[in-house]
């Protein structure tokens, strides 16, 4: 075995769409062996790939936030979207979240987000900055991006402002429906540990 590090020395581009694309990656395994490997990204083209720039930008954005529910004496809740995807072919639960538009920073996609999916109000905790750095979703398939924002959220809940390619509930859990649909239902991994921190805070 040689002492040459894995690495990735170019690409081709499969696919052109609008919201994803296939890549193709040329890569070099330690022992000096080049293989291809596929990967699915925000990129639009070569040059925007993480593993040919080396820069991470945030491609999307995930809202982890609470609500008071003043018909129960002020109980928290976690806003959360139950929506149905097409990859699984079912309904699953997550965080609000979506793609960040253009130039859009973390911040105001955040708050477009939340309002587009719930028709709430999203308020930005900055005291946990740290959480909205960029961290990988599906390493081993794609390079996709996404910065977490924590807050709180005011209004009442709608769907009126989805878009018509949208299917989606919202839903503001207590605990007791948390630990529900841990057991029973589906839900992302960021959900999850989303599920876990709103149980540990609150009871």
């Amino acid at each position: 075995m040689s002492n040459i590090l894995p690495r990735v020395i170019g690409a081709v581009q499969e696919t052109h769409e609008r919201f994803l694309n296939l890549y193709t990656l040329i890569c070099e395994q330690r022992d000096g062996k080049r293989i291809n490997y596929s990967v699915a990204s925000r990129a639009r083209n070569i040059k925007d790939l993480v593993a040919i720039s080396g820069k991470v930008k945030a491609d999307a954005v995930a809202i982890y936030a609470t609500i008071q529910d003043e018909t129960t004496g002020g109980e928290k809740r976690l806003v959360m979207v139950n929506q149905y995807r097409y990859p699984i072919g079912d309904r699953i639960y997550e965080l609000p979240a979506g793609l960040l538009e253009g130039n859009e920073v973390v911040f105001k996609g955040a708050l477009r987000e939340m309002f587009e999916e719930t028709g709430l109000e999203f308020i930005y905790s900055h005291a946990v900055d740290a959480a909205s750095r960029p961290c990988f979703s599906s390493p081993g398939m794609t390079d996709e991006s996404i910065s977490i924002l924590f807050g709180i959220c005011k209004g009442t809940p709608t769907n009126a402002n989805q878009e018509a390619s949208e299917d989606i509930e919202v839903v503001l859990a207590n605990v007791q429906e948390c630990e529900r649909i841990l057991r029973e239902e589906n839900y992302d991994i960021r959900t999850f540990w989303a599920m876990k921190l709103f149980i540990a805070q609150n009871t």
